[in-house]
C-alpha cells in the first residue's frame, strides 16, 4: 500500500490498484520507483485490455 502513495504523484495510483499488486511488484523490480514508472505501468496495464496501437 506504500508504493501507492509514492506512485501517486506520477499519477498511477489509479493504475497501481486496477492491475493489482502481483503487477506492481514486477514493475517495481523492473524500474525504480519514483521514476518514470507511471510510464511503464501505464504501457504494461493499458495494452492488456485495449491496445488501439496494434489496430
Amino acid at each position: 500500500m506504500r508504493v501507492k502513495s509514492r506512485i501517486t504523484n506520477t499519477g498511477s495510483e489509479f493504475l497501481h490498484i486496477f492491475v493489482g499488486q502481483g503487477m506492481l511488484k514486477i514493475i517495481g523490480l523492473r524500474m525504480p520507483f519514483g521514476m518514470g514508472q507511471s510510464g511503464l505501468i501505464g504501457e504494461v496495464a493499458l495494452p492488456d485490455p485495449v491496445h488501439p496501437d496494434d489496430t
